[in-house]
């Protein structure tokens, strides 16, 4: 056998060590390097660059001698640079142990190698991929051990210095903002770099623009004086003019893209058809409403709902205070402009009012929302009708436009206005927007009234979170079209005689949002050079430096509202009985391609089943035994029902979840977030980064919902990198863990509240934590277990705060301190331990202590439903005769938290330890079930409606266009959800309503079952309760709806439905062809023989047949419906998920000895392997007999025992 030389980096093959070397070291030469070259080579420049990253820093740094801080700072620098794959290697190398200057540093205690390496055979080394490589497993600690306080101080100083986060440059070639940290949750923040024109000489001439369009207009923005940039597509603000040669600030995909061989245009650069235009300066203050006014589409209605919170006895002539909310509802019709500006008279800009207030409004009270200028409405409309690209040239309509005042709310609107006439109004809005905090627009009066009355708007709309707005036919037409293999069909939104096209529109939304397209160009779809979906330019724009987009009043819910059709549209499937599956597939692969479409087209149409010819007819039959089925968009209930399958998988994974966290961040005290709003001013380095009145904190969360949920998805992110110790490359806890101790796994549910207060309960998981019985167990036989685990509950969850002390000199006053708007303590200063405890007093007495609000006896109840005051108890014990574990309580009000996580991120939260597996089932069904809430039930519609009725019977003019458009409106509220602006941004970058440490994959169980009884025999058991805790557990509940996913690469593991499947079951059909889960399984390789049903859903995918096999690739047997072309990829030491079992019922013993056949049936089937030529069991045997004869592995027997952990 050939045997490959030991080298440092035995795991990276050569072909990726010239990779790296090429794209870090790009002046090296590497073509005639041997193996061993490479990797000197790589090697000793990546011990370089660490000896100049400590020399530059101890250049800014007293000290000369290694420090934690100097220690962080290279390790975050060679993190962002190398894999950890190369990393951890490095850092074992020879190269690194025995280089001089590093020594020299200060650096001679270096770890040396872990373990000795042996030759192995150069086959055994050979992989295709990177991601075959296990991660290295950190060392697994005894468990539980109290967090040392070098830990703690270690991640509270990396997690201060990481979200110290600042507005970096604009690229210049696609206008994408950047920032001075990794953003985390994108890659907004991946470094930008500032290089020369003369750099890019080969890639520049892509940007040139051609566009006749923008040419003509000769807009200052696009010119360049310097003759390298001139006719040049760039933005102003990434373009440096010094010296002879320009630079331009560049980010990393568009550097990629430009200086690839041969250079490639950039998909998001302006050059590729991404210039809007520019509004000239008189026009870039136009309002919300004079922007609707001249919009060629109108897409939504606006309802405005106002509270007058004006402070009882206030002067008459004094501007009232106004707070609530815009919602925008989507038309299910685009209405098309047939005369411009649109008319108050005629109802056109389709907007009501609803003010709720002691005393009606006046004009003057409502100019903060609905001030409208005639000038400005006029000079817009001028400019566009000379720069926007196919804008109406009809006529401006002189009624219309005399109609509106000179800088006054048009006096036509007040007949659009209903006021509802109530006492107390402050009570009524907290109760309506009841929540964990105070409402932002409740923060401050006094500063409300000192600002003149300014109105506090936040920003709803209604999304079609369950398709119910596309039609029966659409979606028939879809499920065929993709059976079928069709491309996607359109979706056509009727006006009047005409269509407009939600599918490849590019007038669509410059139609709708002209201030956003002043020229009328860069919309979604149209022809580029280079390729851009509609999805990447809708977030991408949200990235832009141009803040419009992150703070329109209703672009975010147009752009969800079309995101959430397509899902449904793309994701329609047919699905047959799992008993028809193979005749319906091979029926429909049967049939001639064009019938098939042409009854797609004929159902899209509208048209009837009984229209069809006799030859179109045999597709009826066919979809006679099928079902429509959808993809879980983000946000409905069948989402929250992977949701539930999901936690489960993590349960069979790794046990009962150990604690239960609530983060509860607050974008208006926090200063990142007004970075992330665009204040260039605040400095995060300094201890009080901003002073800003809470009004204006309040008006800017409400004006930037887009940065407050960037805000939080950042922050999640930063507190379980930096504070938990979570590499979220590796999927791991790093060797030291954090605050926490070490995490194996993690699973969050967000939730959005009208109020803006977007949180997260979250699901955790402590490596080497256990099962609620298995940890009585240990706790009642070991007594220093018990006292080591009653330590590692104190120090990880209190229930009280620090005594008040006498603060040294050093030390702010208490009284005029803020401590929520302050940046955390330094840890590396003198008095950091009473800093700690003076923040953690004031903090937990601010955002823990409990205060009941309405929110706490929501649904008539008479005692506080979060149980304060709670009952104390003087210290952590385990009473032996109750099997109770009691946790100390010292204070009765305040909430569960861990100190130094609320020191370091200055919010509420809720940290409770899970005691039983009924507790756990609880909490997972809570969080899923709390993020799809909706109080709109029909009785609420109707009152609502009557309401609206009644206050308008007032108004002696006629008020029928308005009942009509609010009866349209509050009835949508039953088809449709309504959702914060923040919600509907999270939607568009595709962060969803989740967040998880690992992925899951669709483990079809039902379906096994139900070949297993049918090859061996059915389960006898007479008790069909005794497999079913439905009743019992929603959590288990099956999904609801399909998952779709594209036919290709593993799609007999993922493309399958997760519908019921029992007898009744439903199986997604597709043009590929490919073998569903169980018989791919069933009819796997010799080679495959030995895994059971769940490591295969774990670690095999189908794949394409190579030309030649490695030792990853595994032939099926001939048998096998695909093993022409086929062959299954097997990586034991990459899981390609955690295996999400889908029963319609979930097994659980019956509390007899043999444990119920049912349950005997559903594990061996899992954890026994066998196939089609290797039986189960023998037919003369019970299910029961052959499990107790079975030999599971270890692995097995736990993932057999946390499934029953969740009906204990």
């Amino acid at each position: 056998i050939n045997m490959r030389p030991v080298d440092d980096l035995p795991s990276i093959v050569s072909d990726d060590l010239r990779s790296i070397i090429h794209h870090h070291f790009p002046r090296v030469s590497i073509r005639r390097l041997t193996r061993q070259e490479l990797v000197q080579t790589l090697l000793l420049k990546m011990v370089e660059e660490e000896v100049d990253w400590i020399t530059k820093f101890r250049r800014r740094s007293p000290s000369h001698e290694p420090t934690a801080l100097e220690s962080t700072f290279v390790r975050r620098k060679m993190e962002a640079r190398y894999v950890n794959s190369v990393l951890h290697r490095y850092q074992d190398s020879a190269v690194r142990r025995h280089h001089a200057p590093l020594i020299a540093l200060g650096y001679q205690d270096i770890r040396p190698p872990t373990t000795a390496r042996v030759a192995v055979p150069q086959e055994e080394f050979f992989s295709e991929d990177d991601e075959d490589a296990a991660p290295p497993s950190p060392p697994v600690s005894t468990w539980p051990e109290p967090v040392e306080r070098s830990v703690i101080e270690e991640r509270l100083q990396e997690f201060r210095q990481q979200t110290a986060i600042g507005i970096g440059p604009t690229c210049a070639v696609c206008s994408r903002r950047s920032f001075t940290k990794e953003v985390l949750f994108n890659d907004t923040g991946t470094p930008f770099q500032r290089v020369t024109a003369d750099d890019l000489s080969e890639g520049l001439p892509l940007l040139e623009i051609v566009d006749e369009h923008i040419l003509a207009r000769s807009d200052e923005n696009l010119l360049f004086e310097h003759p390298l940039l001139a006719g040049l597509a760039l933005d102003k603000n990434g373009v440096h003019l010094e010296g002879d040669s320009p630079s331009l600030d560049i980010c990393q995909d568009c550097h990629s893209s430009l200086t690839a061989s041969p250079p490639k245009l950039p998909a998001l650069s302006l050059a590729n058809g991404n210039i809007r235009g520019w509004l000239p300066p008189h026009l870039r203050d136009c309002t919300w409403l004079e922007e609707r006014l001249c919009a060629k589409y109108l897409a939504s209605a606006y309802i405005i709902r106002l509270y007058d919170v004006t402070t009882p006895g206030a002067p008459e002539a004094r501007p009232r205070v106004m707070k609530g909310h815009a919602c925008a509802f989507p038309l299910n019709t685009v209405s098309t402009a047939v005369k411009l500006p649109w008319a108050f008279s005629d109802a056109g800009p389709l907007l009501s009012c609803l003010v709720i207030g002691p005393r009606p409004p006046r004009q003057q009270d409502l100019q903060q929302v609905f001030k409208v200028r005639r000038q400005k409405v006029l000079d817009l409309l001028t400019f566009l009708r000379a720069n926007f690209r196919d804008y109406p040239q009809y006529p401006i309509d002189d009624d219309a436009l005399n109609q509106l005042p000179e800088d006054d709310v048009p006096e036509l609107l007040m007949r659009f206005v209903v006021h509802q006439q109530q006492g107390d109004v402050p009570s009524l809005f907290e109760a309506e927007t009841a929540g964990l905090e105070t409402h932002p627009g409740m923060s401050a009066t006094a500063d409300l009234e000192a600002a003149e009355g300014r109105t506090f708007l936040e920003h709803h709309g209604l999304v079609d979170l369950n398709g119910i707005s596309v039609p029966g036919h659409a979606r028939m037409m879809a499920g065929l079209s993709n059976a079928a293999g069709f491309n996607h069909p359109d979706l056509l939104i009727k006006h009047g005689t005409d269509f407009i096209r939600d599918y490849d529109n590019p007038s669509l939304f410059p139609g709708m949002f002209p201030t956003l397209f002043p020229w009328g160009i860069g919309g979604f779809e149209q022809q580029r050079p280079v390729s851009l979906g509609f999805k990447r330019q809708a977030a991408h724009l949200l990235d832009i430096a141009d803040p419009a987009f992150r703070r329109h009043w209703s672009y975010v819910f147009v752009v969800a509202n079309i995101q959430h059709r397509r899902l449904i549209h793309l994701g329609s499937q047919l699905a047959c009985k799992a008993r028809d599956f193979g005749e319906v597939s091979r029926a429909i692969q049967g049939l001639d391609l064009e019938t098939i479409r042409n009854v797609a087209s004929h159902l899209g149409d509208g048209g009837s089943m009984r229209t069809l010819s006799a030859q179109e007819a045999d597709v009826q039959r066919l979809l006679k035994k099928c079902e429509l089925v959808s993809v879980r968009v983000p946000g409905s209930k069948a989402a929250m029902n992977l949701a539930r399958a999901e936690i489960r998988s993590y349960i069979g994974e790794h046990g009962i979840f150990q604690l239960f966290l609530t983060l509860n961040p607050s974008p208006l005290h926090s200063p990142v977030f007004q970075v992330f709003f665009g204040d260039t001013g605040i400095n995060l380095n300094i201890p009080v980064p901003m002073d800003l009145s809470a009004h204006e904190r309040s008006v800017r969360v409400a004006d930037d919902p887009v940065a407050a949920s960037d805000y939080f998805h950042f922050h999640v992110h930063a507190v379980f990198k930096y504070l938990f110790g979570w590499d979220f490359t590796l999927k791991q806890s790093t060797p030291q863990g954090g605050l926490l101790g070490q995490l194996a796994a993690f699973y969050m549910v967000k939730e959005h509240t009208m109020r803006g207060q977007l949180h997260g309960h979250i699901l955790i998981w402590l490596k080497g934590g256990l099962n609620p019985d298995r940890l009585r167990e240990k706790l009642r036989a070991d007594t220093a277990f018990q006292e080591r685990y009653m330590r590692f509950m104190d120090s990880l969850i209190q229930h009280h705060l620090p005594d008040a002390g006498t603060p040294p000199s050093t030390v702010r006053n208490d009284t005029t301190r803020k401590p929520r708007q302050e940046r955390p303590p330094d840890p590396s200063s003198e008095d950091f331990a009473q800093t700690f405890d003076t923040d953690h007093r004031l903090l937990g007495e601010e955002v823990q202590r409990h205060k009941c609000t309405s929110t706490c006896f929501k649904g008539g109840r008479q005692s506080c439903r979060f149980l304060f005051p709670h009952d104390l108890c003087s210290t952590t014990h385990f009473e032996a005769d109750s099997n109770a574990i009691m946790l100390q309580v010292k204070d009765a009000t305040i909430n569960w938290h861990n100190p130094a996580l609320l020191v370091a991120t200055r919010h509420n939260h809720d940290l409770k330890s899970v005691q039983s597996g009924k507790s756990g089932v609880a909490a997972a069904s809570y969080i899923t079930s709390y993020a799809t809430k909706s109080d709109e039930t029909p009785l609420n519609q109707v009152s609502m409606i009557q309401t609206v009725f009644e206050r308008m019977a007032t108004y002696a003019e006629d008020t029928s266009a308005t009942k009509t458009l609010l009866t349209k409106c509050v009835m949508q509220f039953g088809r449709e959800r309504q959702v914060h602006a923040q919600q509907a941004a999270t939607y568009i970058r595709g962060l969803g309503d989740t967040w998880q440490s690992h992925s899951t994959i669709p483990m079809l169980s039902g379906r096994l079952l139900q070949t297993v009884t049918s090859m061996y025999g059915p389960c006898t058991d007479p008790d069909p309760a005794a497999m079913d805790i439905q009743g019992q557990d929603p959590l288990t509940s099956a999904g609801e709806e399909a998952v779709s996913v594209p036919a290709g690469e593993g799609a007999a593991h993922t493309a399958s439905a997760e519908v019921g499947l029992d007898d009744e079951c439903y199986l997604p059909l597709s043009a590929t062809g490919l073998a569903h889960q169980v018989d791919d399984y069933l009819h796997r390789g010799d080679t495959l023989a030995h895994l059971c049903y769940y490591d295969f859903v774990k670690f095999c995918r189908m794949v394409n047949l190579p030309k030649k096999l490695n030792k990853n690739h595994h032939k099926m047997r001939p048998t096998h419906p695909n093993a022409d072309e086929k062959c299954h990829r097997y990586t034991p030491l990459k899981a390609i998920g955690i295996p999400r079992a889908i029963f319609s019922s979930f097994p659980r013993r019956n509390g007899t000895p043999g444990h119920g056949q049912p349950y005997c049936a559903a594990m061996l089937s899992h954890f026994v392997p066998f196939g089609v030529g290797k039986p189960l069991k023998r037919q003369d045997q019970t299910y029961e007999t052959a499990f107790s004869a079975a030999s599971f592995s270890s692995e097995a027997i736990a993932t057999m025992e946390n499934w029953a952990a969740l009906t204990e």
